[in-house]
């Protein structure tokens, strides 16, 4: 990987850092991998995820595998920048519910699949005094999500069908970093620590209402 020295004042590529931090937080995904291909930090065309989140108790777990393209651009004027993103990402979900009560051990699976879209658009200047370089920075960011609708499968007599999800999120973010050059033997050392306050202005996480298939009953998202 190329060093940030070496690398354009002036990039358009693609990233897949934490723009997509909101939709796993979404799923509570843990135990995240992640395979991409990189030469300059951030120049990262496509990506893929894969993750995995546990229901408490062992009662069911949801897999998810990530395939997106991401681009950005980002623009220097003397110590200001400038930062744009777009990015689409399609997701497979593998879901199991535990169903255990009296007599009856069964596993209900679901397998549907979503889009997200992301933008973004932030700025910051760099303060350097000697090797600390302090940055106050600003920026916003808007996620969709669709999750279709699906039925389970496994579970017989109780499964459930489970309605198309929609969700949205427009956030602002205000903050600071503050990093510490350090020259080391093999190179340069960069620590850094940051802080930011953040607003969620529109708050739609999508909640649906399971049904069974075989029920004839009011369905909404």
């Amino acid at each position: 990987m190329k060093s940030p020295a070496s690398c354009p004042a002036y990039l358009i590529g693609a990233y897949s850092g934490t723009w997509e931090t909101w939709a796993r937080s979404a799923w509570d995904a843990t135990r995240n991998r992640r395979w991409r291909n990189s030469s300059c930090p951030g120049s990262t065309p496509w990506f893929y995820t894969h993750s995995s989140a546990d229901i408490n108790f062992n009662f069911g777990e949801t897999i998810t595998d990530s395939f997106g393209l991401s681009f950005y651009g980002t623009y220097y004027v003397g110590n200001f920048y400038l930062d744009g993103h777009a990015g689409f990402e399609w997701n497979e979900y593998q879901t199991e519910r535990l169903i255990v009560y009296t007599t009856v051990n069964r596993t209900a699976e679901g397998k549907p699949s979503g889009q997200q879209y992301t933008a973004n658009l932030g700025g910051g200047y760099d303060f350097r005094i000697g090797p600390v370089t302090l940055t106050p920075y600003g920026r916003a960011e808007y996620v969709h999500i669709d999750i279709d609708s699906f039925t389970e499968t496994g579970a017989i007599g109780l499964n459930l069908f489970i309605d198309r999800q929609e969700i949205d999120s427009f956030q602002t973010a205000l903050g600071g970093r503050a990093a510490y050059a350090i020259n080391a033997p093999f190179g340069v050392v960069v620590p850094q620590v940051s802080l930011e306050w953040r607003h969620e202005f529109l708050n739609t996480a999508g909640r649906s209402r399971p049904s069974s298939p075989w029920i004839p009953s009011t369905r909404s998202s």
